[in-house]
């Protein structure tokens, strides 16, 4: 048969419940839009680094040695199956600044720069700079690139700048690893010409191996690959250290026999030059001292000059003080006399004001007492008035009783009626003249209310005339007052001016009397002064002769001079190169060959970054949909049983008219699909571009990496999209066909009601017969509805829950830095010292430890080791601290991880940190291995996990090292604590240890603290968008469940409003039930939360960094509020939804 009924049918019901439709769309849309947009935009962080990196033909394994890559070492690294490219690098920094500088050579095949501006370097005396350093410079300024020691590998130090470029190789714009020079944290990078470097070995190898093209660069497949081939190497160079170091041995040996002979020659040219020089001086002393006996007499002259001097401007500047005195009194009187004469004819002006106040205000009183008067018979009237109104008021109501009570007999018995002399018409008349009584009631009521209004105007104006008659009394009382004042203060006045013009007329008389005193004394002074200039002239003559002879003494120092700084040089010199060559033997060791991956290279920070940001955000993405689809699906069969029960009738009609079963079935289908593949469509595209866009603007804006890109993932739109048919599809048909398997007749019946029965409430009748009438309704009504209590409770715990995990996830990464740098460790920086050390370089040293810039320092043992971690892709770092408790303690405060108590070191096994722990799945008393600094393992006992949040470390006293080593710790480092605190302060302290002597790095925790904050930033942003998402969710699946709770019980609810309920006892006698669903659901989502918090922070930590289990108040109370929030929101609309309910029509319509 045609379809077109039905068709037209599924088209109505699209159109006729948008609001449903528009609930599963949203709920659709919101699992999509996670779901792909956190497993997307893992992969497509992931693309982007990876094209980056194969545009740069970026170097898969790196090597490194301490004293440059000999040719025998060139041979060996070219024998891999790998191009290879050497090179130079060299760290130094910018003149006069701690800013450290990594200038590489240029390479042309593998790893090559980006050139972002200008043009790369020609010359040995031209720089290309980081991208980065573009605000602090342009192409063509000049830059001092200094290296420290004597041994430099760049020919030159002064620089052109050609342009600016990027490398694959230092991808962070802000943190850029660890430098041997400056403050030891790297500040930027650069680029030369190979031939800027004078340097007879390569410092660097890079190499790039064809077979690891196939596979992508954060992939674990290249991961595993890069380490075997890592190893590999390492295993092939391991013997090259031993011949490196002999032959470095003989080259110096050379050189130290040729510096001990030149020392002795140059002491013997300077005793005749100094004994001349000592003649000369005992004449000049002599010629001096008669100098100074003559310029001792001129200066008591000056002095008794300077005295009468002084004395003159001391009574010339009391003169004028004088004169000034007198003309500011003189200035007084005359502004007095004006002021007093003015304060006169205001004084008669206020008195005359102040009686023509005092009349009005009496005629005033006397308006006021004649209004009380009519206001008081008024006021009698309108009683009078209302107590008639009254009377009539109950007359009118007693025949309307009559009235009605005559209605109900007629009614119920016509024949008493009759009898009664009561009829229809009686009634109809009686019931006329009383609607017109009513009506003359009601007209008699407006005009006394309206009386009432006028008299009530009336008071309040008599009232605020009184008010205004007290303020005026007020006010003119005050006036007197300021009156009485003012001439007071006019007769003081005026007797202060007298007294005024007494003094000055005596002041004038003094005055004149000093100016005669001071003329005298003036002219004794100026004779004294022609007396003293011809002292001094005489004294002249003498400092002339005195003057040539210190000019000959002085050549003959400088003569002097020379030879002794010549020769002191020489001699200065000739022991500075021989000491050196005898220290730099004596610090000669076996050179390490380290091989780098992409991810542990120099510098590698931002490629490390990058990768654990595509994996914890692909990894929160294998969680987080799966609870938000959850949700949805038993959202979607609450709404879907509501609507399959709303559209039970026509269903049935469609029956009836032929339909098949499975026809109707459709409907439901088609509007379960339509609703759900919209929203999916929707969420895939926002996933797909919104969210990777938005999140790579923020995630990589600190790296030199292009845009993030952004590609469509068919097999993930594809999961999303049958999630989707899963939760909106398959629900409708499983409800359709349980619903609508009965017969057409049975469908066009309502369907019965649920069997009543005693609740568990109502079996305790002490809590039962408390319960007043409306809570026993909500009692019943809540175990009456079973699935809409679960699905209400479920809906509103994962809301929770999400939110919950994702405020949890923001509280666990909150902190983390703080705690770790601030709080357990305490110590600013680590200086790790050369192997060894002259008398003066540990003398130099300590100096600076004992300055006023260190407040405190210890010494200790450390080595960082690596090791393979199960289910890790990357090898992990290990710190290794070894010393006693008390050089420790102070700088790194050992916590229990679970009790977060302060433990001692154990005097058997290690202390080991708790990420660390739990890589290895270790605890008190297991036993691991850890490779020493020559790669043998060894075995190590657990005596305790710490707390510890960044960095893997080991920590164990100097016995327990002994004994598991075999051999003796020999301190190597020190922990220090820097006066100055702030980052400028620590950099420049870090700068100056790092310029002395014996100092071979000062390792700040600036990189460590850089890597967290760059995990918790991103995995924050992450959560913070999953935030709003959870919040959507839980608006939606409360409006979802509001809405079908009142389309479910409108009869219900138009009763109870047809029986008196107020519109707000209304709205409580539905809401109540969704608010304490919603309590019992937001304790529940706070359970499942925790579940869900604790596992997302397991899954997505990286392997260096531990996220904090512990959660604060506030992510308990949060979800909560915002879910309160939106059930107050909700109840509001309920209310205004319940006002508006056509009662009559609500009553007619059948369920």
């Amino acid at each position: 048969m045609t379809k077109k009924t039905l068709n037209k049918d599924i088209r109505n019901s699209l159109r006729q419940s948008k609001g449903r439709f528009l609930s599963i769309m949203l709920l659709m849309m919101l699992g999509a839009f996670s779901l792909v947009g956190l497993k997307v935009s893992g992969p497509d962080i992931e693309d982007t680094l990876n094209s980056y990196m194969e545009q740069a033909n970026a170097a898969d394994l790196f090597v490194v040695a301490g004293y440059g890559l000999s040719l025998e070492d060139q041979a060996e690294i070219q024998e891999e199956n790998a191009e290879v490219e050497f090179g130079y690098f060299v760290d130094t920094v910018i003149s006069d600044t701690p800013s450290a500088i990594r200038v590489f050579s240029q390479t042309t095949d593998i790893s090559t720069f980006e050139l972002v501006s200008g043009a790369f370097p020609t010359k040995s005396n031209e720089v290309a700079l980081a991208s980065t350093m573009a605000d602090q410079y342009k192409v063509g300024d000049t830059i001092r690139l200094t290296e420290s020691g004597s041994n430099t590998l760049l020919k030159e130090h002064e620089f052109t700048i050609t342009g600016f470029v990027n490398s694959s190789e230092l991808l962070s714009k802000t943190t850029k690893g660890v430098s041997s020079a400056g403050s030891g944290d790297l500040s930027g990078f650069a680029v030369v010409p190979k031939e800027a470097f004078d340097s007879e070995v390569y410092t660097i190898a890079r190499l790039r191996y064809p077979d690891l093209r196939k596979w992508k660069t954060t992939s674990r497949e290249y991961a595993d690959k890069v380490t075997e081939l890592q190893q590999a190497l390492e295993e092939k160079l391991a013997d090259n250290g031993t011949a490196r170091l002999d032959t470095l041995k003989t080259k110096a040996d050379e050189k130290i026999s040729e510096g001990k002979e030149k020392i002795t020659d140059a002491k013997v040219q300077l005793s005749d030059a100094e004994k001349k020089l000592a003649d000369g001086k005992s004449e000049i002393e002599k010629n001096e001292k008669t100098l100074a006996d003559g310029q001792k007499e001129v200066r008591n002259n000056e002095a008794t000059i300077a005295s009468g001097d002084a004395k003159l401007d001391a009574a010339w500047n009391q003169l004028e003080a004088s004169r000034g005195q007198l003309e500011s009194a003189r200035v007084q009187i005359e502004q007095a006399v004006a002021t007093l004469a003015e304060t006169k004819e205001q004084l008669a002006d206020a008195s005359a004001k102040l009686t023509e106040a005092e009349t009005q205000l009496a005629a005033k009183k006397d308006e006021l007492a004649s209004g009380q008067k009519q206001l008081e018979a008024g006021k009698t009237q309108l009683a009078q008035a209302k107590a008639q109104l009254e009377t009539g008021k109950a007359d009118l109501e007693a025949k309307k009783t009559a009235l009605a009570q005559g209605k109900a007999l007629l009614a119920s018995d016509p024949d008493a009626a009759a009898a009664q002399g009561i009829t229809e018409a009686s009634l109809q008349a009686m019931e006329t003249a009383l609607t017109q009584a009513e009506a003359k009631l009601t007209q008699t009521e407006q005009a006394l209310n309206a009386k009432e209004q006028v008299l009530t105007q009336k008071e309040q104006e008599r009232t605020a005339g009184q008010t205004a008659i007290s303020n005026a009394e007020v006010e003119l009382a005050t006036k007197k007052q300021q009156l009485l004042a003012g001439q007071e203060a006019y007769r003081q006045g005026l007797a202060k001016y007298y007294a005024s013009y007494s003094q000055y007329v005596d002041g004038l008389d003094q005055y004149r009397e000093g100016v005669a005193a001071f003329e005298a004394n003036a002219g004794m002074v100026a004779e004294g002064k022609a007396k003293l200039a011809e002292a001094k002239k005489t004294l002249a003559d003498g400092e002339a002769k005195l003057a040539d002879a210190k000019t000959q003494l002085k050549e003959s120092e400088e003569t002097y001079n020379e030879k002794k700084e010549t020769a002191d040089k020489d001699i200065q010199k000739a022991e500075s190169e021989l000491e050196k060559a005898e220290v730099d033997v004596s610090k000669l060791s076996k050179p390490k060959y380290s091989v780098y991956t992409r991810s542990t290279m120099l510098g590698s920070e931002g490629f490390f970054n990058m990768k654990e940001t595509a994996e914890g955000i692909t990894s929160v993405g294998n969680l987080f949909p799966i609870v938000l689809y959850a949700v949805a699906a038993l959202v979607t069969v609450t709404t879907m049983t509501r609507f399959v029960n709303e559209e039970r009738i026509n269903a049935g009609v469609l029956k009836a008219l032929g339909y098949e079963t499975k026809d109707v079935m459709k409907k439901f289908a088609v509007y379960g699909f339509t609703a759900g593949v919209s929203g999916t469509v929707l969420g895939i595209l926002l996933g797909t571009y919104a969210l990777p866009s938005a999140l790579g603007a923020t995630l990589m804006k600190d790296t030199v990496l292009p845009s993030i890109q952004l590609n469509f993932h068919p097999l993930i739109a594809v999961i999303a999209i049958i999630c989707s048919l899963i939760c909106s599809v398959v629900p409708p048909l499983w409800i359709a066909r349980r619903e609508l398997h009965e017969q057409a007749s049975a469908l066009l019946l309502p369907k019965a009601p649920v069997a009543g029965s005693k609740i568990l409430l109502e079996r305790i009748p002490f809590i039962w017969n408390r319960l007043s009438f409306t809570h026993k309704v909500t009692a019943r009504n809540i175990f009456r509805y079973k699935q809409r209590m679960l699905m209400t409770i479920f809906g509103v715990a994962g809301s929770v829950a999400l939110l919950f995990a994702g405020r949890g996830i923001l509280g666990s990464l909150d902190g983390i830095a703080d705690r770790q740098f601030k709080e357990i460790i305490t110590y600013d920086a680590i200086v790790s010292k050369d192997t060894v050390l002259t008398a003066s370089e540990e003398q130099a040293l300590r100096n600076y430890l004992t300055s006023s810039n260190v407040t405190s320092y210890s010494d200790v043992y450390t080595e960082s080791v690596t090791r393979e971690v199960p289910g890790v892709d990357d090898e992990q770092s290990v710190t290794v601290l070894v010393g006693k408790e008390v050089s420790i303690s102070p700088y790194l405060h050992l916590n229990d991880a679970k009790s977060k108590k302060a433990v001692a070191l154990p005097a058997e096994g290690v202390l080991i940190s708790e990420k660390l722990a739990n890589l290895l799945n270790v605890k008190a008393g297991d036993t691991f291995t850890l490779p020493n600094k020559d790669g043998a393992d060894v075995t190590l006992t657990v005596g305790g996990v710490v707390e510890m949040y960044a960095g893997h470390f080991v920590v164990m006293t100097p016995e327990v090292y002994a004994k598991a080593y075999g051999a003796v710790p020999q301190d190597n480092a020190i922990f220090v604590q820097f006066k100055d605190k702030d980052a400028a302060s620590v950099q420049k302290a870090a700068a100056d240890l790092m310029a002395l002597d014996g100092v071979k790095a000062v390792v700040q925790n600036t990189s460590m603290v850089s890597r967290i904050d760059t995990t918790v930033g991103s995995l924050s942003r992450v959560m913070m968008i999953l935030t709003v998402v959870s919040i959507l969710l839980a608006v939606v699946i409360l409006y979802n469940l509001t809405n079908i709770n009142v389309a479910e019980r409108i009869r219900e609810l138009s009763t109870i409003k047809v029986l008196g309920f107020l519109n707000k006892e209304v709205t409580m006698y539905i809401y109540r039930e969704t608010i304490l669903l919603s309590v019992i659901g937001m304790g529940v989502g706070i359970l499942f939360g925790r579940v869900l918090h604790r596992v997302i922070i397991e899954t997505v930590a990286p392997g260096f960094v531990m996220f904090n289990p512990a959660v604060g108040w506030f992510v308990y109370v949060l979800p909560c509020v915002i879910v309160i929030v939106i059930l107050v929101a909700l109840g509001y609309m309920v209310n205004h939804l319940l006002q508006r309910i056509d009662m009559l029509e609500a009553l007619k319509s059948v369920d």
